[in-house]
C-alpha cells in the first residue's frame, strides 16, 4: 500500500499533477480492490485531505491494521476525538490515538490506562507526550507527568506549544507545592496568543464571576468549556447562588459525560443538593423545584435515598404535597427495588392522597406489589389502597379489601368508608366496634365514633341495635354533649331525621365533619 501511494506522489511531483494522479488512483480502485482503495486513501492522506481519505476507507469491507491506523489518524486530525475514543482496534497506532483522544476529551483516568499499552505514532510525538503528561497529572502521577513533559520537549522547538507546556508545568508545580512557581507559569501561559491553553490559563487567573462571563464570550472549545463550567459552579457555591452552581454542574455532565470532570461534577452537585433548604436566598418552593430538577445528582445508594426522604418529609410538612410526591416517585421508580420500593411506595401513595390524586395513589400501590413484605407494611398498603378506592367512589371494593379485619385502624377506615357510601348497617357495626375498643380516656375521634354508630343504627332501621349501643356507650360518655345527643336520637321522627340531625351534627363538629 505504501509503495502505491509513494508512486502516486512521485507522479504528481514529476509533473503529472494532482488531478492526473488522483484520476489514475480512482481508476485503479474502481473495482473495489483493497489494494487500490487503500492506495487512494493514502494518496489523500499524503495531501491532508482527511475527509476524502475516510471516504475511501469506508469502501473497504474489512480493514487491516494499517487501514485502521490511517482512519484513526484522519479522525484525530479532524478533531473527532469522540469518534477516535470509541475505536476498538488494538493496532498499536490506534491505541495511541485512542489514548490521546481520551485525554483531549478529559477522560484522564481511562486515557492513563490506555497510554500504558501505547507508543507515540510517528509525527505525533509532541502531542502524544503532552496528552500523556496531562492525563498523568490529572490522575495523580506527578512524577510521570514531569517525565512526559520532558519527553515532549525533546521533539519540539523552544517556541512551539509554549502555552500548553507552561500550563501543564504549572499544574505539576502546584501538585509539588510550589504555588509561586505555578502562578508564574500560569501568567506566562496566559500571556500567549489565544488558544485552548492560554485561555485556560486566563481562566485559572480569573478572580470573580464577571471575569468568567467575559472569558466565556472570548473563547469556545471542549476543554475550555469544561474548565469554565466547573469554575462557574464553584463561583456559584461560593456566592450562594446554588441554582447557578447546579446548572453549571448539570451542563458538565450532559455535555461531557465521558470526562472525569463529569464524575467530579456529579459528586459536588450532590453536596450542593444538601444545602438547598438551608439557603436564605431560596423559598421552600424554589428549593423544592431545584432539588427535583437535579434529583439525578442525589448521592447513590442509601445516602441519596435518605436525602430524598428527608427533603420529601420537609416538603410534606410545608404542604407541598405535589413536589414531595414527585421526589418520591423518582425514588420509587428509578432508585429502589424490592421491599424498599414497596415500603416507600406507601409514603408516595399517602402523598398522592394528600394532594388529591387518589388514582395516582392506587397506581403507586398496585405497581409495587411484592410477596414477602412484613405484616405491618402490608396492612398500611392495604389501608392506603382502600382509602384511594373510597376517594374514587369505589367504596364497595374498598370495603371488600378491608373485610374481616380486626385491626383497629382497618375497622375505623371501614366504618368511615361505609358511612361515606351510606352503607348504614356496616357503618353501625364498625363504629360501635371502634368505640368499644377505645381507651378509657376518650378522644374527640372516639366520641364522634359513638355519635356516628348511634346515627348509623337508626338510619339502618335497627332501633334495637341503637338502644343496645346507647345503653353500653352512654355511661362512658357521661357528662359530654355526645351523651345527650345519642340519648335523644331515638325520639326523632325517622322521616325527618337526617336533615335535622346533620344540622345539629355540623354545629357540634364543624362543617368539615359532615362527610
Amino acid at each position: 500500500m505504501a509503495s502505491s501511494a509513494a508512486a502516486a506522489e512521485r507522479a504528481a511531483m514529476q509533473g503529472a499533477g494532482f488531478a492526473k494522479a488522483e484520476e489514475a488512483l480512482l481508476a485503479a480502485s474502481a473495482d473495489g480492490s483493497a489494494t487500490g482503495v487503500k492506495a487512494l486513501a493514502e494518496f489523500y492522506a499524503a495531501h491532508q485531505l482527511w475527509p476524502e481519505a475516510l471516504a475511501a476507507l469506508a469502501r473497504l469491507d474489512m480493514r487491516d491494521a494499517a487501514a485502521e491506523a490511517l482512519a484513526a489518524e484522519a479522525h484525530y486530525r479532524l478533531g473527532r476525538f469522540g469518534r477516535v475514543a470509541t475505536l476498538t482496534s488494538e493496532a498499536a497506532p490506534v491505541r495511541a490515538f485512542r489514548a490521546m483522544a481520551l485525554a483531549r476529551r478529559g477522560a484522564f483516568t481511562q486515557a492513563a490506562t490506555t497510554f500504558m499499552h501505547a507508543a507515540p505514532p510517528k509525527g505525533f510525538e509532541v502531542d502524544y507526550f503532552l496528552c500523556l503528561a496531562e492525563a498523568l497529572i490529572e490522575t495523580g502521577d506527578v512524577r510521570g507527568a514531569g517525565e512526559a513533559l520532558d519527553r515532549a520537549s525533546d521533539f519540539v522547538s523552544a517556541d512551539a506549544e509554549q502555552s500548553r507546556r507552561r500550563f501543564l508545568r504549572a499544574k505539576i508545580l502546584r501538585a509539588n507545592g510550589d504555588e509561586s512557581g505555578a502562578r508564574s507559569e500560569v501568567r506566562r501561559a496566559a500571556a500567549s496568543a489565544p488558544d485552548d491553553w492560554s485561555m485556560r490559563a486566563r481562566l485559572a487567573l480569573a478572580d470573580d464571576g464577571k471575569d468568567l462571563e467575559s472569558l466565556s464570550l472570548a473563547w469556545r472549545s471542549a476543554a475550555f468549556d469544561r474548565s469554565l463550567l466547573m469554575r462557574m459552579a464553584e463561583e456559584g457555591v461560593r456566592s450562594g447562588d446554588l441554582q447557578r452552581a447546579l446548572g453549571a454542574y448539570a451542563q458538565v455532565t450532559s455535555r461531557f459525560p465521558d470526562s472525569d470532570a463529569a464524575l467530579e461534577a456529579q459528586l459536588r452537585a450532590g453536596k450542593v443538593m444538601e444545602l438547598l433548604f438551608e439557603s436564605a436566598d431560596l423559598t421552600p418552593a424554589d428549593a423544592a423545584r431545584l432539588f427535583f430538577e437535579h434529583v439525578a445528582f442525589a448521592p447513590p445508594g442509601r445516602e441519596g435515598d435518605a436525602l430524598i426522604r428527608k427533603v420529601s418529609e420537609r416538603l410534606k410538612a410545608l404542604g407541598l404535597y405535589v413536589d414531595a410526591a414527585a421526589l418520591l416517585d423518582h425514588q420509587v421508580f428509578k432508585r429502589l427495588r424490592g421491599a424498599d420500593r414497596a415500603r416507600v411506595a406507601a409514603d408516595l401513595a399517602e402523598l398522592h392522597l394528600a394532594a388529591g390524586a387518589p388514582e395516582a395513589a392506587l397506581a403507586a400501590i398496585r405497581t409495587t406489589r411484592i410477596a414477602g413484605l412484613d405484616a405491618q407494611t402490608n396492612a398500611r398498603r392495604r389501608r392506603l389502597e382502600a382509602t384511594a378506592l373510597g376517594a374514587t367512589g369505589r367504596r364497595e371494593a374498598a370495603l371488600a379489601l378491608l373485610e374481616g379485619s380486626k385491626d383497629p385502624a382497618d375497622v375505623r377506615l371501614r366504618a368511615a368508608t361505609a358511612w361515606d357510601g351510606s352503607f348504614w348497617p356496616q357503618a353501625a357495626a364498625d363504629y360501635s366496634l371502634a368505640f368499644a375498643a377505645a381507651p378509657a380516656s376518650l378522644s374527640r375521634e372516639d366520641r364522634e365514633a359513638a355519635v356516628r354508630a348511634a346515627t348509623a343504627f337508626l338510619l339502618a332501621g335497627d332501633r334495637a341495635g341503637y338502644r343496645a349501643f346507647v345503653a353500653d356507650a352512654a355511661p362512658r360518655l357521661e357528662g359530654t354533649r355526645e351523651e345527650a345527643m345519642i340519648r335523644s336520637l331515638g325520639d326523632v321522627d325517622r322521616d325527618a331525621f337526617l336533615d335535622r340531625f346533620m344540622e345539629s351534627y355540623r354545629a357540634l363538629y364543624g362543617a368539615a365533619a359532615g362527610r
